[in-house]
C-alpha cells in the first residue's frame, strides 16, 4: 500500500481535537426512544451466570478470548433482525453483552439495547449530527463499552462527529456527552473503541483515541477530563489497558506506552508501518498487526521485537486486533486468510483461506476461532488445526468482530442485520 493509499486509509478510518463543549452539558439532538416490542430479559444490573462481553475484544488487554464455551460448532440461530427497516444501518463493530441485553451501534448513529432472548428492542438512542447536515445521524464506528458503575449500568461510545457518549444502560437516556472534535471536519471522527480502567483511588476511567491525534481519559461517572495525551497521527484502534499502562497504536506507526494515571509517555516502539487494529497484551508478549502484511511480537519489558511474521500474501494489511490463545496469535488479513502464528517462534501454525478480505478481529471461544469475512460468511475454525468446523452464510459482508457472552454469539453485518447464535 503506497503512501497516498495509507493516507486515505487513515482518513476513512480504520485519537483529539480542541476541548469543546465541556463535560456533562446538555447537547441538542441526542434522543432515546423505547421499543414497542418486549423481551423476556432479566435484571440488567445482575451479571449473567454465563458471563458478559463488555466491549471491543472483551475490553482490557484486548486478547479476544471469551470467558465461556459455546460448545462444539455448528451453532444454532436463535434470532436475526434488521436494525432499521427503513434504511440500511450497517454494523461496523462488535456488540456488547451485559446480563440479558445486547448493545449494538450502527453507522446511522443508532445505539440499541436488544433482548438477548428474542432480539426485541428495549430502547434506541440516537446521536444527531451537529453543524453541516443538521438532523442527520452521526455514525457510530466504535463498539459499545458497558460498565457497571456506582450509579448503575453505563454504555460508552464515540461518534464520527467527535462526541463521546455515556448512556444509561437501563433507560437509554443520555447521562453525559463530551465534545472532543478537531478543528477540521476530517479530524473529528472517533474510530477508537473505548476501554476502561480504575485509577489508584478506585475511580472509573474511560480512555479512547481520536482522528485528531489525541488520546483522552475521562471520568466514567461525570465525563470530566482527567488527562489528554498526544500521538503524531490518527489513533484508530482501541487503547489497550495493561497493568497500569495504556498501549496506543495508529497511523503514526508507533506503539506508545502511556501511564494510565496521567497519560505521560513512558515508552515507544517504532512499528515502521501504520496500524488499523490495537495491541493484544499478555505477560509474555504484546502483539500487533500492521500494514504491509506484518505481525509483531514485542517484548513488554525491553520494548524490542521478538519476531516479525511476514507470511501474509501480497503484503496485505492486517486490519484488526490479533487474538491470543493457546500459545498462538490469530489474525485475519486482507489477503482473505486467517493466520495462526506460534506465539513463541513466530512461525505459521496454519492458514485458512476465505472468499473475501478479513477486517474483523478474531475471537476465540472453547477451542474455536470465530471470524467474519467480506464473503458474507461467519467462520468457526479449530484453533489448533485451522480446520473448518462450521460456517454461516449471511446476507452482507461481516466486517464486525463477534461478541460472545450470556450463552450466545452476536455479530452484525454491513447490511444492518444482527445475528444471535446459541449452542445446539
Amino acid at each position: 500500500m503506497g503512501c497516498f493509499m495509507r493516507w486515505i486509509f487513515c482518513v476513512m478510518g480504520l485519537g483529539v481535537g480542541i476541548w469543546g463543549m465541556g463535560c456533562g452539558r446538555e447537547e441538542p439532538g441526542t434522543t432515546a426512544t423505547r421499543g414497542a416490542a418486549t423481551g423476556t430479559g432479566g435484571n440488567l444490573t445482575k451479571k449473567n451466570e454465563a458471563g458478559n462481553w463488555v466491549g471491543f475484544q472483551g475490553g482490557g488487554a484486548l486478547v479476544g478470548v471469551a470467558g465461556e464455551d459455546l460448545g462444539t460448532p455448528p451453532l444454532k440461530l436463535r434470532w436475526s433482525r434488521k436494525l432499521n427497516e427503513e434504511e440500511r444501518a450497517a454494523v461496523g463493530n462488535s456488540a456488547a453483552i451485559f446480563g440479558e441485553v445486547v448493545y449494538v451501534a450502527d453507522l446511522k448513529g443508532g445505539l440499541r439495547a436488544l433482548s438477548i432472548q428474542d432480539g426485541a428492542t428495549r430502547w434506541t438512542y440516537t446521536a444527531e449530527t451537529k453543524g453541516e447536515g443538521e438532523g442527520d445521524a452521526a455514525a457510530f464506528e466504535t463498539a459499545p463499552l458497558v460498565v457497571q458503575g456506582e450509579k448503575g449500568v453505563r454504555v460508552f461510545l464515540g461518534d464520527m462527529q467527535g462526541r463521546f457518549h455515556c448512556v444509561d444502560g437501563v433507560s437509554g437516556e443520555k447521562v453525559w456527552t463530551f465534545q472532543a472534535a478537531g478543528p477540521e471536519r476530517a479530524e473529528r471522527g472517533i474510530h477508537s473503541s473505548a476501554n476502561f480502567f480504575k485509577d489508584g483511588t478506585g475511580r472509573g476511567r474511560v480512555v479512547f483515541g481520536m482522528d485528531s491525534k489525541e488520546i483522552y481519559s475521562l471520568d466514567a461517572e461525570d465525563g470530566k477530563l482527567v488527562w489528554k495525551g498526544q500521538a503524531e497521527d490518527r489513533v484508530n484502534a482501541a487503547v489497550t489497558v495493561w497493568e497500569g499502562k495504556l498501549l496506543v497504536t495508529g497511523c503514526d506507526a508507533r506503539l506508545r506506552v502511556l501511564s494510565a494515571a496521567d497519560g505521560k509517555e513512558t515508552g515507544i516502539f517504532d512499528l515502521k508501518m501504520l496500524t488499523g487494529g490495537g495491541t493484544a497484551a499478555t505477560r509474555e508478549a504484546w502483539v500487533v498487526g500492521t500494514d504491509q502484511g506484518r505481525v509483531l511480537n514485542i517484548d513488554p519489558q525491553k520494548l524490542t521485537s521478538r519476531w516479525i511474521y511476514t507470511g501474509i500474501e501480497d503484503v496485505a494489511m492486517v486490519y484488526g486486533t490479533p487474538a491470543v490463545s493457546e500459545g498462538m496469535v490469530i489474525v485475519g488479513a486482507k489477503d482473505r486468510c486467517v493466520h495462526a502464528i506460534d506465539l513463541a517462534t513466530g512461525k505459521a501454525r496454519w492458514v485458512f483461506r476465505t472468499g473475501g478480505e478479513i477486517v474483523a478481529s478474531p475471537v476465540v471461544s472453547g477451542g474455536y476461532v470465530y471470524v467474519g469475512s467480506a464473503d458474507k460468511n461467519l467462520y468457526a475454525l479449530n484453533v489448533r488445526t485451522g480446520e473448518l468446523a462450521w460456517s454461516y452464510a449471511g446476507t452482507r459482508k461481516i466486517d464486525a468482530p463477534v461478541a460472545i457472552g450470556g450463552g450466545v454469539l452476536i455479530v452484525g453485518d454491513t447490511g444492518g442485520t444482527v445475528y444471535c447464535f446459541e449452542r445446539r
